[in-house]
């Protein structure tokens, strides 16, 4: 499918069900193909062309944005999740609302993430809750 140069996307939210219709949008029905895990920016799934680079995981199997969110989900609750940092919008900010640890579906600038393509990163992330 085409897909524009400029790509953005973030989503922020909790739960199984929001995030499974997220991976839905961002894949918009095509496999997820591989997986990295990158420290400084989460969960990192890949589809087509990027994974034939060597330090991609691929999946044994293509899996549907679907069952990648259920893995997702369980990695979410690691301890490898616990090591991504959650600063700037993301943070266990201080104010006059509660926070609850929720989830980051993202990409940065031009739909890459790390400079690879075809791929979007899922982090921990506080959601805000004002007064």
């Amino acid at each position: 499918m085409w897909q524009s140069d400029n790509v953005i996307f973030n989503v922020n939210g909790r739960g199984l069900e929001a995030l499974t219709k997220t991976l839905e949008l961002v894949f918009k029905g095509s496999m997820v193909e591989g997986w990295k895990f990158k420290k400084d920016y989460g969960l990192c799934l890949y589809q087509h062309d990027s994974t034939s680079k060597k330090d991609i995981n691929r999946f044994p199997v293509k899996i549907s944005p679907s069952k990648a969110s259920e893995i997702v989900f369980d990695w979410l609750k690691s301890d490898e999740a616990k090591l991504v940092p959650c600063k700037g919008w993301d943070a266990d900010y201080d104010h006059d609302g509660i926070n609850e640890l929720g989830w980051r579906v993202y990409t940065e600038d031009w739909g890459h993430i790390d400079g690879d393509r075809d791929v979007v990163a899922i982090k921990p992330c506080y959601l805000w809750y004002g007064k």
